[in-house]
């Protein structure tokens, strides 16, 4: 499929590595279009399998952020036989990844599986954690767009025990996001009267993995990231009826993906927003807001937005008595989702029917290997789990026993200094009776959030009650203790709590003990008192035991 140049790019004669620099720019600035014209003539140009490859990968960047998801599978179809084992592998693990998304996206569901699988065999064979954790990432893409995402949840949580062991934040951020997609796909499989009970667990799943990411993508994420973590997690809110709390998520994906030009994103989030709309009764906004994309670009928008586009005008137009247009938007909705299904049925057939009984017998033992894995995966998780506080992400008790203990026994053996520190929220009760509990529920999230920045990555934090923390520090003397407890104290004084609820004011009181004695009764008894006395001394303040 030939590929849109902008007049004379640049001049004919500049060479391919040129060109590739020049569109590598241009993707920096956000000139995406750009970027694909310079990056597919050094396509056309390159004789060198090195730049070939990098041209390649940088068309395919492109045409995946741009959402031209057809143009991307011709290209990697008609590339990927040539350059399949050039020496650049991450940049090719790379592309395969994005053309099985592309794949099953656009329903060439045969290929998105056949590559899919390729990828995963690939990563296997390497050894970093993060392109298993992404390669896994995109089979689970394959079975979702087939029509089962509980299969795909299994996938991806397997590939969520690999970014956590060590496959880098950004790995984790987007396997939590695709787990987050996934489960909004089971949510809507189940909600409507079909299974309501099992649709509010699963939605309550989606919103645990969506938070995480957004936590994740609101310190290490890209604007193209966030778009999808923050709608993700704005769409869950709205059906969690929420809608303070997604609206503003939602505006601002919307207007991050208009920037970047991510057209299948700001279709999707408009439609959301208008469903919002309709928990409100505001059925004539939900028209004015869909009409356009129905009338001018609805062959261009995905089927699964367009089917969500379908049932939201349903439901306006039933809502405003307009009984003809309710029942052609349902007559619509219904055909795009009967052929949905059938296309993802006869692409699970395909798949079953053309392999080889060699093949099915490999598949089979691959099939119970990932279950097995799954298995240790899904194990692993609830282990993380069960030593993690829900609300906050921070280690819960079990966590401080399992690993308090082990801080101390290093201290004591390398005769070093260890400090405890307790954290109590001031009069935590009565922003609760003032405010409210969900209120309550964001001063201890923010406070998490302050902790973690503001400490080490080899320090200890965990909530140990409703509103008391504890962070341990090693290889801290005392002087530097009080100085980390000072600026904790600090910032959480100075903090903007308004943007929560207005008139709310946070503050909290922190008891310090040093190690030795290398004891954790001993030890938590004299933080105890030395919060205490921090109470007693008027709140706000820190003291040592």
């Amino acid at each position: 499929m030939p590929y849109p140049h902008p007049a004379d790019p640049l001049a004919p004669s500049t060479t391919p590595a040129r060109l590739l620099e020049a569109a590598v720019e241009a993707a920096a600035g956000g000139e995406l279009s750009h970027a694909l014209a310079l990056a597919q003539q050094a396509l056309d140009t390159a004789t060198d399998r090195a730049l070939r490859l990098q041209a390649a990968h940088r068309c395919a960047f492109c045409l995946f952020r741009l959402g031209r998801l057809e143009e991307l599978v011709t290209l990697f179809a008609r590339c990927w036989p040539e350059l399949r084992d050039s020496a650049g592998r991450l940049d090719l693990d790379e592309c395969l990844r994005w053309a099985v998304l592309a794949a099953s996206e656009t329903g060439r569901h045969a290929e998105a599986m056949a590559w899919a699988v390729e990828g995963v065999e690939r990563a296997r064979s390497g050894e970093r954690s993060a392109d298993l954790a992404l390669s896994l990432n995109a089979m689970g893409a394959c079975y979702e767009r087939m029509g089962d995402p509980w299969q795909a949840e299994r996938i991806m949580l397997e590939a969520l025990s690999h970014a956590r062991l060590d496959g880098g934040a950004q790995a984790l951020m987007i396997t939590l996001n695709n787990l987050a997609a996934v489960t909004i796909g089971a949510y809507h499989l189940l909600r409507d009267g079909i299974d309501e009970t099992d649709a509010s667990a699963t939605l309550e799943r989606a919103a645990s993995y969506a938070r995480e990411a957004a936590a994740m993508a609101a310190l290490t994420g890209e604007p193209f990231h966030r778009v999808f973590i923050e709608g993700n997690l704005g769409e869950i809110l709205l059906h969690q009826r929420r809608l303070d709390e997604a609206e503003p998520l939602l505006h601002r994906a919307l207007a991050a993906a208009e920037q970047g030009g991510h057209q299948a994103q700001v279709w999707r989030i408009r439609c959301t927003l208008a469903e919002g709309d309709l928990h409100g009764d505001q059925a004539a906004r939900v028209l004015e807001r869909l009409q356009p994309m129905a009338s001018d670009a609805l062959d261009q928008v995905p089927a699964a937005t367009q089917i969500r586009l379908h049932h939201a005008m349903y439901r306006a137009s039933k809502l405003l008595g307009d009984t003809a247009a309710a029942l052609r938007h349902h007559e619509a909705g219904e055909q795009l989702l009967r052929r949905r299904m059938a296309q993802q049925l006869r692409a699970q057939s395909a798949l079953l029917v053309t392999r080889t009984e060699a093949e099915l017998s490999r598949l089979q033992a691959e099939r119970a290997r990932l279950e097995a894995q799954i298995e240790r995966a899904r194990a692993a998780e609830l282990a993380v789990r069960a030593s993690q506080d829900a609300l906050t992400g921070l280690g819960n008790r079990r966590y401080l026993d399992e690993h308090l203990p082990r801080l101390l026994r290093q201290a004591e053996q390398q005769r070093s200094e260890l400090a405890l520190v307790l954290i109590d929220i001031d009069h935590f009760k009565s922003i609760n009776d003032r405010f409210g509990h969900r209120v309550g529920d964001r001063v201890l999230v923010e406070l998490a959030q302050r902790l973690r920045q503001g400490t080490r990555s080899a320090d200890l934090i965990a909530r140990i009650g409703g509103e008391e923390f504890l962070v341990a520090l090693p290889d801290t003397d005392l002087h530097r203790a009080t100085e980390v407890c000072e600026r904790l104290r600090e910032q959480v004084e100075r903090t903007d709590w308004g943007q929560h609820q207005a008139g709310l004011r946070v503050t909290v009181s922190i008891g310090l003990a040093m190690a030795p004695p290398h004891d954790m009764a001993a030890l938590f008894d004299q933080a105890d008192r030395a919060l205490y006395r921090a109470k007693q001394a008027g709140r706000n303040r820190v003291r040592a035991g």
